[in-house]
């Protein structure tokens, strides 16, 4: 989403989050798992990470992972060691957003938390971000 206020404009971290996902386009979905990792308020439980897996058209594979931890970084892995590119979006403070007249705290950049060997690629998913990988 893109708000705009006179000849300001801001990019809200939903404008990340959604051209991230663009890859998952015309795409078809690929069956994958993720267990293990929750996460909590109040006494309630539920899954830290959701994720979500396809392949193009090129044979390359694309994964989402969102963690919605406040607390808590998680480590997977996934069966493949090839990354052609990665991304993250996520910022120090869970409760930054982005705002007119002022710098992006939450942005779209470079990921760099993963090590591929042994066609495996273990990622380590920072507290509330969203990370892209593509694989070959």
């Amino acid at each position: 989403v893109i708000l705009t206020d006179g000849a300001y404009l801001v990019k809200t971290p939903t404008y990340y989050v959604l051209k991230m996902f663009v890859p998952h386009h015309d795409s078809m979905l690929v069956k994958s798992e993720l267990w293990g990792f929750d996460t909590g308020v109040s006494g309630k439980r539920f899954p830290a990470l959701s994720h979500s897996v396809t392949e193009g058209g090129d044979g390359t594979l694309f994964a989402t992972i969102a963690n919605s931890s406040l607390d808590d970084d998680c480590e997977l892995e996934i069966n493949a060691d090839k990354v052609i590119s990665a991304q993250i979006i996520s910022s120090e403070n869970p409760r930054d957003y982005n705002d007119f007249r002022k710098e992006e705290k939450v942005t779209l950049s470079e990921y760099s938390g993963y090590s591929g060997h042994d066609g495996k690629t273990v990622l380590t998913i920072p507290k509330c971000s969203v990370v892209s990988v593509k694989f070959r």
